[in-house]
């Protein structure tokens, strides 16, 4: 019950606007802050326009719990599969959150290729990302992602500096 409120909530309200600062957003009736395509450089432009057509608003979490960082953890952004939503989470101490907005834009892009509404992403991750990635990525992808995700995170730190890509990708499999 509570998931289908949310899950409501969130389809009703967050509606199909993106971005990344807060220049353009606007505030929804529910209180939830909604980016907006003046947010984004000319060089997202693209990857806004496929999110948008793909109906996978992208939020600011400043005021999320998830988004608030502690002393050892903190998130830059996540996706919500089962929701269909991006959120960016401003306060991160992540120093690029266009990157984050295009690794979070592969997340939603690995749901569309497992068919949307449910928890399981279907990665395209070749061993040449793998061997492209410098160890430290890998490091870190082994130590806080379980087995089963880590081709998805390969396959999403690989991509986030190809947007044009990610939003072909977008038109691709959402669509």
């Amino acid at each position: 019950m509570v998931i289908t409120m949310l899950k409501t909530f969130l389809a009703t309200s967050l509606l199909l606007t993106t971005g990344l600062t807060t220049q353009a957003s606007w505030v929804n009736d529910n209180g939830v802050t909604i980016y907006d395509s003046y947010d984004l450089p000319p060089s997202h432009q693209p990857l806004f326009n496929a999110l948008k057509e793909s109906g996978v608003p992208v939020v600011n979490g400043s005021d999320w719990e998830q988004c608030v960082p502690s002393e050892d953890t903190y998130l830059a952004g996540f996706y919500i599969p089962r929701f269909d939503v991006i959120v960016l989470c401003p306060n991160s101490p992540a120093p690029d959150l266009l990157g984050t907005l295009v690794h979070e834009a592969v997340h939603a892009v690995q749901d569309c290729r497992a068919g949307q509404d449910n928890s399981v992403l279907i990665h395209h991750a070749t061993q040449d990302m793998i061997n492209e990635l410098p160890q430290s990525e890998l490091d870190t992808i082994n130590n806080l992602y379980p087995p089963e995700e880590r081709l998805d995170e390969v396959e999403a730190r690989y991509l986030d500096q190809y947007p044009d890509y990610v939003a072909i990708q977008l038109n691709t499999y959402c669509l």
